[in-house]
């Protein structure tokens, strides 16, 4: 359930600007559909490309080849452990936010 103090809200809500900002209505596996998020209620640990450990908090996010386009967004570095981040062979404009080299547990 999700509650103001769940991490799982933020995360949410860190990884739908993400969809947002690179254009996730052209992915090639969508998180948010015309009905909702994928999976309904489901946690965002089930989404596709997502990756939790057993406490549910996010550590990979692998969307590699998915037609990604557009800018990051700064908020990324708000997910303290996330550990692998793929976003290779998409069509990802921009800089990489500064913001990112704060990423303590970022490993590739």
């Amino acid at each position: 359930e999700l509650t103001a103090s769940s991490p799982s809200l933020k995360q949410r809500y860190i990884m739908s600007l993400l969809f947002f900002s690179t254009g996730g209505d052209g992915w090639s596996t969508p998180w948010i559909e015309t009905d909702g998020v994928q999976g309904g209620d489901t946690s965002e640990c089930n989404w596709s490309g997502v990756l939790c450990d057993q406490e549910k908090i996010v550590t990979e996010i692998q969307l590699d080849e998915q037609g990604l386009t557009g800018t990051l967004p700064t908020e990324l570095a708000l997910l303290p452990y996330l550990q692998s981040l793929d976003l290779s062979d998409n069509d990802i404009k921009g800089q990489i936010p500064s913001e990112f080299g704060n990423m303590g547990q970022l490993e590739s």
